[in-house]
């Protein structure tokens, strides 16, 4: 990782806060523990083997969350604690910092045996006579945690398996069924973790619940013989670990497996919780009814993923985007094909994720990355479809920073920037032209030359076209109209029908077509039926024309994913029982009834908490914090 002078200063005076401090500060009477009391515990075992740090995130009941990290012992396949005997303070605020500059990556940095480190009752015991010796594993032996390779992108199809808990007294208050039904919708329910993540990823994840091995449609009951109630979280955490079949518990047969926890065990500090996840790891544990909201499913499987927070004052406070929504980025791979890297001048649109079905490939973009000593990351927040919920920086330009590369790290969002505002404190000034309503933003990033600018990555041959021409020979185009911002008037994110050819094929598109080709934008939206599928791409060139759709149903049969296996028109009945996503609400206008909105009555928004991944991808959970 590259800092400036003053980067690396700052970096140092940090690790000096927490680290330069004598035994004589320390208050032995802060933990009553000492080292004679501690010799006599039994259990004790030396530390012989690398330790595989984990850096643990917990969600806490009252909405804030901590962070610790962790060593994985490959040699017992148990995870502990890192502490010292008099507290854990000091060595986890080392640990953690470095985890968040990136100097430390979860799941692939190891530490050293310390002369005189024991395990002991679920705790690391370090020496506080030296400063810990760290390292890395070999992308070879990156399979540690029951057989997970560490990657940077998160595509795919992803078999998951949540486990019910039955202990000698108490159990998890859901059954299989309902379990199943919240994370993949098997049962019939609408909202749940698979359906919101196929909408974020745009189709590129595909979680399914695993089968087979004593899993029935994503769950499995394990009974554990002891108590729970009033018991450490991380004591029966590993209980229950070693009650799940090992066949499940390797990633080469199941990818992401998550303990719903019964209530009633209590964190090390003794508060309540919510759920915790370990950062780059396969493993998440949910208190009780906490695993049915895929709000707080998709935040700790965010962290599963490698995603960190983003924050504004503080780390969790960036609330830009809405449940279960990210933004664009690098690290998941899920928008590639819309992002460009900026060394010296770039001019063009930034579509929001919510509105990548109407961007052009190889022109347009969803995320510009300026590289350099920090990166910087511009983005325009969209407010439309699954991101319509956003609570900050609507329909705005953002700005964020974060340290060097694409490893996991903390993000800061420095700026919120409407028409003609630049910022300037950058690698280079960024300067937002103009904001086209909930679609896009024309930005310049840097100085522009006469040669032509960067194409997005992914299609190095096209150079984007910053200003649309009409040919000679065509029409003029008619100058746009005043674009629609009523948020029941939106296009459609999904394939349409446009028409049946001769010979019986049928043709698809995309709102993201009427604009694919410049000069022809009024000829394809002279037709009703793209008019009525796509009302604010069409709007500026059909002097309102498209206005009177906004009230109507479209016309024509549309796909209810992002395929076209399922064709269906307004008033069919798929369509009807689907009004409660705000994408079928935005297509069948009369029909449904209209959404500002995509949270589920099930689970409430009352409060957001909000995380990146390191290529700025910004991922904030609303979770219904009160019954």
């Amino acid at each position: 990782m590259k800092l400036t002078s003053t980067g690396i200063l700052l970096l140092l005076l940090l690790l000096c806060n927490v680290s330069c401090i004598s035994l004589a500060d320390i208050s032995v009477e802060a933990n009553p523990l000492n080292i004679k009391e501690h010799e006599d515990i039994s259990g004790r075992r030396l530390q012989t083997a690398d330790c595989i740090l984990l850096l643990k995130i917990t969600t806490n009941i009252d909405h804030t969350e901590s962070e610790e990290v962790d060593c994985y012992d490959p040699t017992t396949d148990t995870i502990s604690k890192i502490t010292t005997l008099y507290g854990d303070e000091i060595i986890q605020k080392q640990l953690v910092l470095k985890m968040n500059h990136g100097i430390l990556m979860s799941a692939k940095s190891t530490m050293k045996p310390e002369a005189g480190a024991y395990f002991a009752d679920g705790n690391l015991y370090m020496p506080l006579v030296s400063e810990p010796l760290f390292g890395e594993l070999d992308r070879r032996e990156q399979v540690p945690l029951e057989g997970r390779r560490l990657t940077t992108h998160v595509t795919g199809t992803k078999k998951m398996v949540a486990v019910r808990v039955i202990a000698t007294d108490a159990s998890t208050s859901f059954s299989e069924q309902e379990i199943s039904d919240k994370w993949f919708g098997t049962y019939g329910d609408q909202f749940n973790f698979k359906s919101q993540i196929q909408k974020c990823s745009y189709g590129k994840v595909q979680p399914t619940a695993f089968n087979g091995n004593g899993v029935s449609n994503g769950v499995i009951t394990v009974n554990i013989s002891r108590n729970i109630i009033n018991q450490d979280r991380k004591v029966i955490e590993e209980a229950v670990k070693n009650a799940i079949p090992a066949f499940i518990r390797d990633t080469n047969n199941v990818d992401h497996y998550m303990i719903c926890m019964p209530s009633g065990t209590v964190s090390s500090s003794g508060g309540d919780w919510i759920g915790y996840a370990y950062v780059n790891y396969n493993r998440s544990v949910f208190n009780d009814r906490w695993c049915t909201y895929p709000s707080i499913q998709m935040h700790e499987i965010g962290h599963n993923f490698g995603l960190a927070h983003s924050g504004e004052n503080s780390s969790y406070d960036d609330q830009s985007a809405m449940m279960g929504y990210s933004m664009t980025g690098l690290q998941l791979g899920w928008y590639t094909e819309y992002e460009v890297d900026v060394s010296g001048g770039w001019k063009g649109r930034i579509y929001g994720v919510a509105t990548k079905g109407l961007a052009t490939k190889g022109r347009d973009v969803l995320l510009a990355r300026i590289p350099g000593s920090f990166d910087f990351y511009v983005s325009f927040n969209a407010k439309s479809g699954i991101n319509s919920g956003t609570l900050e920086g609507a329909n705005q330009v953002l700005v964020h920073v974060r340290n060097k590369g694409f490893t996991y790290g903390e993000s800061t969002l420095v700026a919120k920037l409407s028409t003609g505002q630049t910022y300037k404190d950058s690698n280079l000034p960024i300067t937002v032209n103009r904001i086209s309503g909930e679609f896009y933003a024309e930005v310049t990033i840097g100085t522009l030359t006469d040669s032509p600018t960067r194409s997005p990555i992914g299609s190095p041959t096209r150079s984007p076209v910053i200003v649309r021409t009409n040919s000679p020979t065509k029409s003029p185009v008619m100058a746009p109209t005043t674009v629609l911002n009523d948020t029941t008037c939106q296009d459609t994110i999904w394939k349409f029908l446009l028409r049946v050819k001769p010979d019986g094929k049928k043709l698809f598109r995309k709102c993201g077509w009427v604009t694919s080709k410049p000069g022809k934008e009024q000829a394809r939206c002279k037709r009703s039926r793209v008019q009525s599928f796509c009302p604010k791409a069409c709007s500026p060139y059909t002097n309102g024309g498209s206005e009177i759709y906004c009230s109507q149903d479209a016309k024509g049969k549309f796909a209810l994913d992002d395929n076209i296996a399922t064709l269906v028109r307004c008033d069919a009945d798929k369509a009807k029982s689907r009004c409660s996503e705000n994408q079928v609400n935005a297509v069948c206008r009369a029909t449904c009834p209209s959404l500002s909105s995509t949270q589920s009555e099930s689970d409430p928004g009352v409060t957001s908490h909000s995380y990146t991944t390191s290529g700025n991808i910004h991922w904030t959970i609303f979770g219904p914090w009160n019954d």
